[in-house]
């Protein structure tokens, strides 16, 4: 009975389900985390904007990473008033497994970047399906 159990312990650990695709939402609070998601995964992530000031985020992926979607929301109940800020959301798909990266600096586009602005970086581990 022993071996048994043993047996059917042993096949619960090593035979799981596969991982399948979810959705993540990742914020400014998320910035320099590292996650683990299922390739075919869409992740969004979620940074404070204000693109009235002409400071907006410029975003970098690794080649595992496909964006597919990105747009800017004014903060509700402050569409009257003007240079308030708001929620930029880029919406990726993990399209490849391994280590992957999304990256951004928040500067106006113009400017020299300096080191001194803000940035966010997220790592993202990729299981393969």
């Amino acid at each position: 009975m022993v071996a048994v159990a043993g047996c059917v312990m042993l096949a619960a650990c090593v035979s799981s389900a596969p991982a399948t695709p979810a959705e993540y939402t990742f914020t400014d609070s998320d910035n320099g985390k590292t996650v683990e998601v299922t390739q075919g995964s869409t992740v969004y992530v979620k940074l404070s904007e204000n693109p009235t000031t002409g400071y907006q985020w410029q975003m970098t992926t690794t080649d595992g990473l496909t964006l597919i979607n990105d747009g800017y929301q004014q903060d509700p109940g402050t569409e009257a008033m003007v240079g308030a800020g708001g929620i930029h959301t880029f919406e990726y798909k993990a399209t490849g497994s391994g280590q992957q990266m999304i990256n951004g600096i928040y500067k106006q586009s113009w400017e020299e970047t300096t080191g001194s602005e803000n940035t966010f970086s997220l790592t993202l581990d990729v299981a393969p399906l």
